[in-house]
């Protein structure tokens, strides 16, 4: 309302208007949040309801079976109860499937809980959640806007790059070859969003076959790898550029 008051009005089934009832309402009807935070960002499921308050807390209430409150129970509340992220951070926005919850931070960490059926939270089990849980973004990248999908089987975000820069080195697998020898060379790229690829020469030509190889994750690093299959003599200035 203009009052920057919170009012909700309609089914109430399942106390999803957080008024402390269950009754249905056919006019808004004004609730109450705790420490009289004021509603600066709100979000709706199916039968739930999510609200980011003043003093930076999420509140939530409504049905609640699959978690979606973010409270750590699975009880059904009819009126708003504090949601704590495990970063203690304030969300920028909030985003609802049918029994799903998101939360972003503005420093672009993710959080998800609720009915995690299709993997739809994004936290890499198909375990629903009755917790905020982080959802861990590409590598080098932070969230930046979400949304559920209406049916709560599938979520989108959008993902920026955190690392303007990126560094290459380049790894000979025999630090001294013979002639005719063959030899791997890796290019390890640190700060890619795991795009582009990686172009290996020898001085100012091209190494056949690895004009544009593409990277791969390798434990925690982004790899790229060619094979030179037989060694000519004389000196070699090998290198790897990413793009």
């Amino acid at each position: 309302g203009s009052d920057g008051n919170l009012y909700t009005w309609g089914d109430n089934n399942d106390g999803q208007l957080g008024d402390g009832t269950k009754i249905l309402h056919l006019k808004p009807q004004p609730v109450t949040l705790p420490n009289s935070a004021k509603p600066t960002g709100l979000a709706a499921g199916l039968y739930h309801s999510l609200v980011i308050g003043s003093d930076g807390k999420i509140y939530a209430w409504g049905y609640n079976l699959y978690g979606q409150l973010g409270d750590g129970t699975t009880t059904t509340r009819e009126s708003p109860v504090a949601i704590n992220l495990p970063s203690g951070g304030t969300p920028s926005s909030i985003t609802a499937g049918q029994y799903d919850s998101l939360a972003l931070l503005p420093n672009g960490t993710l959080y998800a809980w609720g009915q995690n059926g299709f993997g739809q939270l994004g936290i890499g089990t198909m375990v629903n959640a009755s917790s905020p849980t982080k959802v861990t973004a590409p590598p080098y990248t932070a969230f930046v806007g979400l949304a559920s999908g209406s049916d709560s089987s599938h979520t989108l975000a959008i993902a920026v790059p955190t690392q303007t820069s990126t560094t290459t080195s380049l790894i000979a697998a025999v630090t001294s070859p013979t002639y005719g020898q063959s030899e791997t060379l890796t290019a390890v790229v640190t700060g890619s969003d795991s795009g582009g690829t990686v172009a290996f020469a020898d001085g100012a030509s091209p190494i056949t076959g690895c004009s544009a190889v593409a990277l791969s994750l390798v434990g925690s690093s982004e790899q790229a790898q060619c094979t030179i299959a037989s060694l000519t003599a004389g000196v070699h200035n090998l290198k790897a550029t990413y793009s």
